[in-house]
């Protein structure tokens, strides 16, 4: 009779075992192959199930026999998985919970894998399977009072979803009321709950888990609609073509780092012969400098009664913009075109100056000097520099991102590096120049298309 109510129990424990197993195998491939960056929380679920997997089936007669393996692996087997089951779970803990009060869930998970380390040595070294399962028990009551006191005291990042939790947490608690009364002859019968009742708690969190995922993927889908919305209200802040300068061939380029970016470019028409140029660039990237790039652009429109006169427009956008940036800075280069006299008045502000290829010697120089930032000195006095120009020459504003682009090694495009593309392919069409100049920049950062990490805008002028 005893052997007949064994052999149910026993393919109780196998199932449930397998379960556990297969689940959190499961869960650790799939949690690795496709978590977000940083995110380790499936996997850590995944690792944790597996170890209580491993364990309840290296703990079944029958399996330890079909195995063919000698028993004092499944003697070590169990405590191991024991020692490092705290750690696995506490880093699920803090990356679905938070690190808690005071960061204690990764104070606990850090310390626990290091004593799961050092008892699993202490185990091997002495021989002696679980002899550290003492102070492995002592520790996990402790961190139950820890994640009892983070309860309490609302440290948890709980959301509406989490509640199914709490509920799997009530059947544990009804399974463990009914092994008891088992044990103490209450109930007349051997049957366990206690499996019923981890794979309830662990289907429970798996739910809550899946609903999180479904959130926060709806959350992914409104902010990437967000998004493009705010590419396009970017995009349209920049000049139409009616407003690009007739007189001048030109070609632009204005890559952003991300969905929205903070660099900015605009033309300002003057009169027939004249026209103004506008580079800027937000400190940051995103949409926060975005942001600030769209104030700048309102802030230079309200110029346009004094926009052949370089200085005083920069001076004016930074008398408007010093006050509102918070910890942002803006830099800054405003350019004055005369076709017809052929003259450039530029005025920089902390931007990098402009480059200008002489079509007669090929010589290449930087225009003007570096004045403060926008947004850096309130009283900032701002100074133009006047150079003549000839027919055939090329000038190339752009942002940092240019100069900034690194190669696989971490060494930036250099500004050399731009002056001898500028001397490259002199006769060369100025939208094939341009493109020639990102497709080095490409070549450069050893990638297959042009992924770098700042924005990057150009604007290359020839002189007629």
């Amino acid at each position: 009779m005893a052997e007949t109510q064994a052999l149910p129990a026993e393919l109780v424990e196998i199932a449930y075992g397998t379960i556990l197993f297969a689940t959190g195998l499961a869960l650790v491939v799939l949690g690795l192959l496709f978590r977000s960056a940083r995110s380790y929380e499936v996997p850590a679920f995944g690792t944790a199930i597996l170890l209580h997997g491993t364990r309840a089936l290296g703990g079944i007669e029958a399996v330890r026999l079909a195995s063919g393996l000698p028993a004092v692996v499944f003697d070590y087997s169990g405590p191991i998985c024991l020692y490092f089951v705290s750690a696995a779970s506490y880093v699920f803990i803090e990356q679905y919970w938070g690190a808690g009060l005071w960061n204690s869930f990764r104070r606990i998970w850090q310390f626990h894998l290091v004593f799961a380390i050092v008892a699993t040595g202490v185990d091997l070294y002495a021989a002696d399977p679980g002899r550290s399962m003492e102070p492995a028990g002592v520790l996990v009551v402790v961190y139950r009072v820890v994640l009892l006191v983070n309860i309490v005291t609302g440290s948890l990042k709980t959301r509406p979803e989490d509640i199914h939790v709490l509920y799997g947490f009530g059947i544990v608690v009804l399974c463990t009321v009914h092994d008891v009364l088992v044990t103490a002859g209450i109930l007349d019968w051997a049957m366990r709950a206690r499996p019923v009742g981890v794979l309830a708690f662990m289907a429970s969190l798996g739910y809550s888990i899946l609903l999180r995922a479904r959130a926060n993927q709806r959350q992914l889908g409104t902010l990437s609609t967000q998004l493009r919305t705010a590419r396009q209200i970017q995009q349209s802040l920049l000049p139409p073509k009616s407003v690009h300068p007739t007189t001048c061939p030109h070609a632009v380029r204005c890559i952003p780092m991300e969905a929205v970016g903070g660099d900015f470019y605009d033309f300002v028409p003057i009169d027939d012969h004249r026209f103004a140029i506008l580079v800027a660039d937000v400190t940051g990237h995103g949409i926060p400098a975005a942001l600030i790039a769209s104030m700048l652009k309102t802030a230079a429109a309200a110029q346009t009664h004094i926009a052949d006169q370089p200085a005083s427009v920069v001076h004016e956008i930074n008398q408007r913009l010093y006050q509102q940036l918070d910890a942002h800075l803006v830099t800054v280069v405003y350019a004055v075109v005369d076709t017809e006299a052929r003259q450039l008045a530029v005025t920089n502000a902390g931007h990098p100056p402009p480059l200008l290829r002489r079509r007669e010697t090929s010589t290449v120089q930087e225009i003007g000097t570096a004045d403060a930032s926008i947004g850096l000195l309130a009283d900032e006095r701002y100074g133009a520099t006047r150079i003549a120009l000839e027919p055939g020459d090329r000038l190339l504003f752009y942002t940092d991102g240019l100069i900034e682009a690194d190669s696989p090694a971490g060494r930036h495009f250099s500004v050399e590096q731009v002056k001898n593309t500028l001397r490259d392919r002199p006769d060369a069409d100025i939208e094939d120049w341009t493109d020639h100049l990102i497709e080095k920049v490409r070549q450069w950062t050893g990638r297959t298309t042009l992924a770098l990490d700042d924005d990057l805008t150009l604007v290359a002028i020839d002189i007629p």
